[in-house]
């Protein structure tokens, strides 16, 4: 061969043609070669469709959740605290209320007590009343991980739920433990990053139905440049899913491109996680919730069909 002149002048010669670039990622860099989704999010469509509700929290509203993400480590002049605050109504369709970050020395105790105060606030009602956020998702990584237990067991091991996150395909959004760990006294749990992404950038592409009419599943989003400004918008939209080939076999995956934020997806899948945590161990329903708050009617419990005894090992 040439050497690097010859690799340039390869690189070169296929630099447009994917096809090549595959064989050249592969046999040349030692690489797995990864193919861009091209459906990826258009900030500026999320941005544009933002919209003003009547009340901080809409009517529609019953549950409220928010996502917290810690990001720093011991010396890093850039220590913060940033929450997610989602209201949620009928059939998962939510409203972004409140968006917020704490900077300081994570090292000390400032910084955390802001964020708890924070995170207790109530939010007034359209309908004239105040609601807290009921249950929340911190995440742990990062450097201060004895810090975020210390800081959910003070604002109350119930609420405050620490989290990690997961990023592994079929691992459920939410498996919050019956009992407390027994190293942190919390209810410490793993939260499936991946299905929470494919979950939340799916509704993104939800078409909302006309005004006053329910669509489930759609995320507002509040045309106010203190919460959900372009930068906001843009984390929110972030990651692309990627097809990635590793010894032979394909997998999909969720990626940040290097040196871009994403910690407004990253609190949603956390405020999406509380959300399901609350439904397992509150029992939370929306749909009844809502039925109650709005006068509607109540939603017809789910029939069960009985298996036959001898279908699942009983006796025939």
């Amino acid at each position: 061969t040439d050497g690097w002149a010859g690799l340039v002048r390869e690189w070169l010669d296929i630099k447009g043609d994917p096809l090549k670039l595959k064989v050249f990622t592969n046999t040349i860099f030692g690489e797995f070669w990864v193919e861009k989704n091209t459906s990826k999010l258009d900030w500026e469509v999320i941005f544009n469709r933002r919209e003003v509700w009547v009340g901080r929290v809409p009517k529609e509203a019953v549950y409220i959740t928010a996502g917290v993400d810690t990001q720093g480590h011991e010396g890093s002049s850039n220590n913060r605290l940033e929450a997610y605050v989602y209201a949620w109504g009928a059939n998962e369709e939510c409203w972004l209320i409140d968006s917020w970050v704490v900077y300081g020395n994570l090292a000390e105790s400032a910084p955390w007590n802001e964020a708890i105060e924070l995170l207790n606030q109530t939010y007034q009602h359209a309908l004239g009343f105040e609601m807290p956020i009921s249950t929340l998702c911190w995440d742990t990584g990062g450097g201060f991980t004895g810090k975020v237990h210390a800081a959910c067991r003070k604002g109350g091991i119930k609420k405050f739920l620490p989290i990690r996150g997961a990023p592994s395909a079929g691992k459920p959004i939410a498996n919050m433990p019956k009992k407390v760990n027994k190293q942190y006294k919390t209810y410490f749990f793993e939260v499936g990053t991946e299905d929470a992404k494919d979950t939340i950038y799916g509704r993104y592409r939800i078409q909302r139905n006309s005004p006053g009419e329910p669509t489930p599943g759609y995320i507002h989003l509040p045309a106010d440049d203190g919460i959900c400004d372009e930068k906001v918008v843009k984390e929110f939209v972030a990651e692309t899913k990627v097809m990635k080939f590793k010894n032979g076999v394909r997998t999909s995956v969720w990626e940040c491109p290097k040196h871009v934020s994403n910690e407004g997806t990253d609190c949603a899948n956390y405020a999406l996680a509380a959300l399901r945590a609350s439904k397992q161990r509150k029992r939370i329903n929306l749909e009844i919730l809502s039925a109650k708050q709005l006068g509607t009617p109540m939603p017809k419990p789910k029939k069960i069909k009985r298996k036959k005894a001898g279908s699942y090992g009983g006796v025939n």
